[in-house]
This record gives structure tokens, sequence and C-alpha cells, in this order.
């Protein structure tokens, strides 16, 4: 292998890794915004300003939040976690 090759190969692991940490840091930023929004949404909640929603928007809402807690769960997953070094 040339030394061009090889300056190559070392070029393209770098990218790779720097695109790897790009998409680490990009998961960071959902798994604290969805966290922040379930917490939010759960202070809005519990303050009873779902109650008087039409039936039809707050079903609306609560499927959406739903959704976002199940976001939430699968992102502290405890692999997921170890392994991309994410603190609690």
């Amino acid at each position: 292998m040339s030394l061009s090759d090889k300056i190559d190969v070392l070029a393209a692991e770098l990218t790779q890794r720097q695109k790897a940490q790009q998409a680490r840091a990009l998961l960071q930023n959902l798994r604290s915004t969805v966290l922040e929004t379930n917490t939010q949404i759960q202070a809005i909640s519990d303050s009873g300003q779902f109650d008087t929603l039409e039936t039809e928007f707050k079903a609306a809402l609560v499927q959406a939040w739903n959704v976002s807690k199940q976001t939430q769960t699968a992102l502290e997953n405890v692999t997921i976690a170890e392994l991309l070094n994410w603190s609690p």
C-alpha cells in the first residue's frame, strides 16, 4: 500500500469518526429535547390545563405525548446510554 493510499484510508477513517460523533451529538440533542418536552407537558397536564380541551384535540395531544414518552423510554435504554456515554 502506497503512502498516498494510507493517507486516503486515514482520511476516510477520520471522516467516519467525525460523522459518528456528529450523529452522537444529534441524538444527545434529541434525547435532551424529548426529556425537556415531556417534563413541560407533564407540568401542563398536572396543572389541569388539558381538562377543558375538546375531546378530539385532547386525544390527539395525548397520543402525540405518548409517542414522545415512548421515545424517551427507548433513549433511556441502558445499553444505548452506556455505549453513547450519556449521563443521566
